[in-house]
């Protein structure tokens, strides 16, 4: 249903993304990145374990010790550190510019976009 929601757990090192309906994604684990092409998705990871990334079509995060929300749609991608022991680099892909965020700081990339994903980036 409209309200449901997925739960992903990494084993080697329990990172966790809940993911809702309708969201588009691609795991590619070895490559320790999550590419999201729309909906929304909840990104816990340990501070003790290796760094992530998330990508949308507009930004692209680096996550390491920290609890993210990120929300694609066709209009904007927003992304916001709900907590962290760590920071958060995150990357406006439209201009290049790159940001440091912390807990309770939203970045919000909006752009009307018609393609997806670069096909560059294929999950392993």
């Amino acid at each position: 249903g409209k309200r449901s929601l997925a739960s992903i757990v990494w084993d080697q090192d329990k990172t966790q993304t809940r993911v809702w309906a309708n969201t588009m994604v691609r795991i590619s684990p070895l490559a320790r990145t999550v590419y999201m092409t729309t909906g929304q998705l909840v990104f816990r990871k340990d501070p003790k374990a290796q760094e992530y990334t998330i990508e949308t079509k507009r930004l692209q995060a680096r996550i390491r010790g920290t609890t993210v929300r990120i929300v694609s749609d066709k209009y904007e991608d927003r992304i916001i550190v709900l907590e962290t022991d760590k920071t958060v680099e995150a990357k406006n892909k439209l201009n290049g510019s790159t940001v440091i965020l912390t807990p309770g700081v939203e970045l919000v990339v909006r752009g009307l976009l018609t393609s997806s994903l670069p096909q560059t980036a294929a999950p392993q």
